[in-house]
């Protein structure tokens, strides 16, 4: 995956703001979702081997950490007391498991685990900047363009001033804010930008895998 270069002389800049209290985040239209084929176009081929290799120690340590995890296979063998879920058999290769396992190999794999969410945390964070900035880039190049026409065949950028109910002088509205590619953007944007302020180590490596991986089955989901 190729990053894509981020310059802030690509256009001028637009007249258009998108960051004013007449569109509230509360308020941005529903256009849809960064696709990810779009976010792996901001993602480095240094960036995204790290991210899989990252992942592949990940599962590692949770695959080390599982199978010394006695206090979770006693649990079991505790729970079936109660409900019936596994068989005799079952339960005895449970207890053979359970005197295999070192209590002191899975407090280690633990600990790397949480090593592993925050490296995780770092990287995705990097990511989701990026993708951010791009955004941005293509909302002022959409919204100059599309400024550039209206300019063309005579209307305003914005419409005309007006009273409202309670007799005080209110600014007219942005035509862009009901164009759809530039509502379309934005609202991706606000996507990016929601789920990158979720963002925390139980998350990221999940979004690890969204960014750096085309594997179909991804704990991630846009908020």
């Amino acid at each position: 995956m190729a990053t894509k270069t981020i310059t802030e002389t690509q256009s001028p800049k637009a007249k258009t703001p998108f960051r004013t209290p007449t569109w509230a985040w509360n308020f941005v239209p529903a256009q849809g979702q960064p696709a990810r084929y779009r976010c792996w176009a901001v993602v480095s081929d240094d960036e995204a081997k790290a991210g899989q290799q990252l992942i592949a120690k990940y599962r590692e340590a949770e695959q080390i950490a599982a199978d010394h995890d006695i206090g979770g296979k006693q649990g079991i063998i505790d729970a079936n007391a109660i409900r019936r879920t596994h068989s005799a058999v079952e339960l005895e290769e449970i207890r053979r498991e359970i005197t295999k396992a070192d209590h002191g190999k899975h407090l280690e794999a633990l600990a790397k685990l949480g090593k592993l969410r925050r490296a995780a945390s770092e990287l995705a964070s990097t990511i989701f900047q990026r993708l951010i900035e791009t955004l941005d880039i293509e909302l002022n190049e959409a919204a100059f363009e599309a400024e550039a026409r209206l300019n063309k065949i005579g209307l305003p950028i914005r419409g005309p001033s007006h009273l409202d109910s309670a007799g005080k002088h209110t600014e007219g509205a942005w035509m862009l804010h009901n164009d759809s590619i530039c509502q379309a953007l934005w609202s991706q944007r606000h996507v990016v930008e929601k789920t990158f302020a979720a963002l925390c180590p139980d998350r990221a490596v999940g979004c690890v895998q969204w960014f750096c991986t085309d594997e179909e089955s991804v704990p991630f989901s846009w908020l």
